[in-house]
């Protein structure tokens, strides 16, 4: 693989942990009672089971953007923001379906405020393009963790 379009592959890798992170970060500082007000207004799930996922989503996003940024456990890391962003994309493409009144898609934590339609294109994009990192991740892992234990446990061999 060239350097240039390797950098490049890389920083994309950084990018995608760094949107996963500042998404995170954004739903755990600021009230958490909003974030859960927005995963009700899917109406896809019962009060109880909304309050479980917006308490654990942004900690699953926290953590699988250091793994990527990392670099650690890339594959994994890549396959479970894949099967998230496949459930983003079904409760968004639910709620357009069924015409829900809603306002904002909680993406940000309330940051940044998207249409419906504008999420569900956007997370399109974004789960076709971890589907191709999941596929090629090897390309992906230069500059990370997982690389720097491969080198080391071929070093002690």
């Amino acid at each position: 693989m060239k350097k240039p379009i390797g950098i490049l592959l890389v920083a994309l890798r950084i990018l995608i942990g760094i949107l996963f992170l500042v998404s995170g970060i954004e739903k755990l500082t600021r009230n958490y009672e909003n974030f859960i007000l927005v995963v009700q207004s899917y109406k896809v799930l019962s009060d109880h089971g909304a309050v479980v996922v917006a308490r654990a989503i942004p900690w699953v996003e926290l953590a699988l953007g250091i793994f990527l940024i990392a670099g650690f456990k890339i594959r994994t890391s890549l396959t479970a923001l894949w099967i998230l962003v496949s459930a983003f994309i079904a409760v968004v493409g639910s709620a357009l379906s069924r015409k829900l009144p809603i306002d904002d898609g909680g993406c940000f934590g309330g940051a940044v405020s998207f249409p419906l339609k504008g999420i569900l294109i956007f997370d399109t994009v974004l789960w076709a393009l971890l589907l191709f990192m999941i596929i090629f991740y090897k390309v992906f892992s230069s500059f990370s963790m997982d690389q720097y234990f491969k080198n080391k446990s071929g070093m002690s061999s």
